[in-house]
Order: C-alpha cells, then structure tokens, then sequence
C-alpha cells in the first residue's frame, strides 16, 4: 500500500470513529462522559500497560475544535453533549 492510500484508509477510519462517537452521543438523553464513550463503544486504550484512553481523548478534542460536541461540568463529571435538550 502506498503512502497516500494509507494516509487515505486513515482518514477513512478516523472520521468513522467521530462519526460513531457524535452518534453515541447524540443518542443520550443527558449526553456522555469519557468514560461512558468508552466502554459503550470498546475504545479503551492503554499506553505501556496504563489505562488511559488517549485515543478517545483525543478524538474529543478534534470534534471540540469542530464544533461538533461540547460539555457541561468538569473535570470527571464533564459531559459531551450535541444538542442543547441534553441535561
């Protein structure tokens, strides 16, 4: 595989996860924390040997800089939501 049809399966892959991410989302009634994202849709990442969940997070931050999700709260009790009924 050459290296623009990697580059192009990777973006492939990473807009389905966003698009799988803001339909979880979107299909809660109160919107989701990270750790709910995560282990409704197996995310979980882990770097040597760690749970962390970079990969979620990051993906996050992408659809924030979008504009795609926001949250209400903080720290662990943040959740993302994309419309303004979620409570």
């Amino acid at each position: 595989m050459r290296t623009a049809q990697r580059l192009f399966a990777a973006c492939e892959a990473l807009a389905e996860l966003k698009a799988a991410i803001v339909a979880e989302i979107d299909s809660s009634e109160q919107g989701l924390t990270n750790a709910a994202i995560v282990k409704s849709l197996g995310l979980e990442s882990e770097y040597e040997g760690k749970n962390r969940n970079y990969l979620s997070w990051s993906i996050l931050g992408l659809l924030l800089s979008e504009k795609k999700v926001r949250y209400r709260g903080t720290g662990q009790g943040k959740r993302y939501i994309t419309r303004d009924d979620q409570r």
